[in-house]
């Protein structure tokens, strides 16, 4: 990830927009929002914008969570539509969230829990 950060800092300089999306997977109480809120403090701190997004169930722990994190160069509206990375803590999370990896995506992944098919 830090050669993505470095290549994203590079293009500040460009007229374009650059945008980064991360999407943290899994239950409710494994930290999803922590670890989100924690990267999206940090790109702030460091003058991007950014948005997050978090869905959680109504239970103290359990049952299926996200949260996104949109880190962007230009204001940002929205949390994203496509996702360049996503990090799964559990299989049912990659196969729920899978769908929404951009074609360049990144998924990262507790190998000792399942592994990726193909």
């Amino acid at each position: 990830m830090a050669q993505m950060g470095s290549e994203f800092s590079r293009n500040m300089s460009d007229n374009h927009s650059q945008d980064f999306v991360i999407r943290f997977a899994g239950e409710g109480g494994q930290g999803l929002v922590t670890s989100a809120d924690a990267m999206a403090r940090a790109a702030a701190n460091a003058g991007y914008y950014v948005s997050t997004f978090s869905t959680f169930p109504s239970q103290i722990m359990g049952g299926p969570a996200s949260s996104q994190v949109r880190i962007s160069t230009s204001p940002v509206l929205s949390s994203g539509d496509s996702v360049d990375v996503l990090v799964s803590l559990d299989e049912y999370a990659y196969n729920n969230h899978r769908a929404v990896l951009s074609d360049n995506g990144v998924a990262i992944y507790n190998s000792g829990e399942f592994q990726l098919p193909g």
